[in-house]
């Protein structure tokens, strides 16, 4: 309640795009990690590939595809903010170019993307969590059964 709405959008942009790396390099790690013991127990290597491909595949079409979307949404955002009454008092002049920088982006861009792709992220978010804890619960399965 504190932040003023631009510096908030702008924030979760940032973290937004944050997550998507760290998210990426994860998928990557999985997959390593998915390679190195495919090789070398060949029980694990029978795990089934179809949840993790889909949460990678999914994972590749909400960052390559709906969150530059999402960033362009919010950078508009922010120039709606900034453009009201106010709005841009005591921010810094390298601010004020960054704010003009988005702007020409924005009309460069013209017609924003859909509202509509915050509700696709999230319902792709679900499967992603869904498709992972299956594989998770299955990796545990396995695991349990080796083990006794």
């Amino acid at each position: 309640p504190f932040l003023r709405k631009y510096i908030a959008v702008d924030v979760g942009r940032h973290v937004f795009a944050a997550l998507n790396a760290v998210e990426l390099g994860l998928a990557l790690a999985m997959w390593l990690g998915r390679s190195l013991v495919a090789h070398a127990a060949v029980g694990a290597a029978k795990l089934s590939l179809v949840l993790p491909a889909v949460a990678t595949t999914l994972l590749l079409i909400e960052a390559f595809y709906i969150s530059p979307k999402l960033h362009v949404r919010a950078k508009a955002q922010i120039v709606k903010e900034m453009e009201k009454p106010g709005g841009d008092d005591n921010i810094s002049s390298e601010e004020v170019n960054d704010l003009r920088s988005i702007q020409e982006e924005i009309k460069i861009i013209g017609s924003l993307p859909s509202p509509r792709w915050h509700v696709v992220y999230v319902a792709l978010e679900l499967i992603k969590v869904i498709c992972l804890g299956r594989f998770v619960a299955t990796v545990w399965r396995h695991a349990a059964s080796a083990a006794g």
